[in-house]
């Protein structure tokens, strides 16, 4: 038997949806802005599971890369739903950010992520027994260095954004699968976004579907109404770039050259065909095609 697996393109080259009209508006937008030093940035990719947006982050990623570093661009890939709780997915998050600078800005950005995590509502869950002892040994550390400290969290934040502009970096940050996370996880990830790591030659690029992260945050309000979680993703995304169904024609195309592979040895062409027409309606993403194949 032969298996097709439903994996996230990587390679502009595969892409059969003729996404490469919104790869190079991204590419583009993202050029014009680190051509000078700026505030931070962020990009929404909406879409519905299936609909290519993992596979879109991969094709803006390529792009990035082949430019050559000239751009003194810092790609950093942060998948959530990687992370069980709301503690972990921001050590996790941090730690990734802590890779792309260097030891100075570094130095700076550990202590004020140590001072935003200390101040957050999440420090509380680290010190129950069992949990967060990493965090909790560094928080100590970070409490010990306050002593000597009269700088404010504001300051500290201003700090960290002088380094990374002053090492002359544009931070990229994908973030994917937000959809995924429940509701505390989510809040966590939009709060660092919009108040905690929004430095300066920041971009941030997110990928979700629009509808389940409005949802999600109406209910995390207690109101449970999708149009407050909308008003709330709205602020913190300056650019949103929705997705595009798929054409009939398009997915037909698509149809058929996949069911070619799958029924070749054993139905003759006009049968192919057939099948085709019939099937063709029941698929509004190509990830459903996939798993049908």
């Amino acid at each position: 038997m032969k298996v097709i697996q439903d994996t996230p393109l990587t390679k502009m080259a595969d892409d059969k949806l003729g996404r490469e009209n919104i790869v190079d508006l991204i590419v583009d937008s993202i050029n014009n802005h680190v051509q000078n030093d700026h505030p931070c940035l962020v990009y929404g990719i909406y879409g519905k599971w299936g609909e290519g947006k993992t596979s879109l982050l991969n094709f803006v990623e390529e792009k990035l890369l082949a430019q050559g570093g000239d751009d003194n661009i810092n790609i950093i890939k942060f998948n959530p739903w990687l992370v069980n709780n709301d503690e972990t997915l921001l050590r996790e998050f941090f730690k990734s950010m802590t890779r792309r600078l260097d030891d100075k800005t570094r130095e700076i950005f550990v202590f004020f992520v140590s001072l935003a995590i200390l101040a957050s509502k999440t420090v509380v869950n680290a010190f129950l027994p069992g949990l967060g002892s990493a965090l909790a040994e560094g928080i100590g550390l970070t409490k010990d260095a306050l002593k000597d400290s009269t700088d404010t969290l504001s300051e500290t934040k201003k700090k960290v954004s002088d380094a990374i502009i002053k090492s002359k970096r544009h931070l990229v940050i994908m973030i994917d699968d937000v959809d995924r996370l429940d509701k505390e996880e989510l809040h966590a990830v939009l709060r660092l976004i919009r108040q905690v790591a929004d430095f300066d030659n920041c971009i941030y690029i997110v990928a979700m579907d629009i509808d389940i992260v409005s949802k999600s945050i109406g209910e995390y309000y207690g109101t449970g109404n999708p149009q407050d979680g909308r008003k709330f993703i709205d602020k913190i995304i300056q650019v949103p770039i929705t997705l595009p169904y798929i054409p009939k024609c398009d997915m037909q195309r698509m149809v058929e050259g996949e069911l070619s592979d799958v029924l070749d040895d054993y139905v003759d062409p006009v049968t192919k065909f057939e099948i085709t027409l019939a099937v063709t309606p029941f698929f509004s993403t190509y990830r459903e095609l996939k798993r049908y194949c």
